[in-house]
């Protein structure tokens, strides 16, 4: 679940530092009401950084 673009980030560093061979790709789900309202800006964040 998603309510923040860190929470996406998290599971990126955590399969950076476990050196993970195939890192899976990691999106954001957007389960509750409030975290959907809140999607346009969280997505908007996470593309704007580069290596995401």
């Amino acid at each position: 679940m998603a309510t923040s673009p860190s929470n996406v980030l998290a599971v990126e560093l955590l399969q950076r530092e476990c050196h993970v061979k195939q890192p899976l790709r990691v999106v954001p789900l957007f389960e509750k009401l409030s975290d959907l309202d809140a999607a346009p800006a969280v997505v908007a964040r996470l593309f704007s950084i580069e290596w995401y």
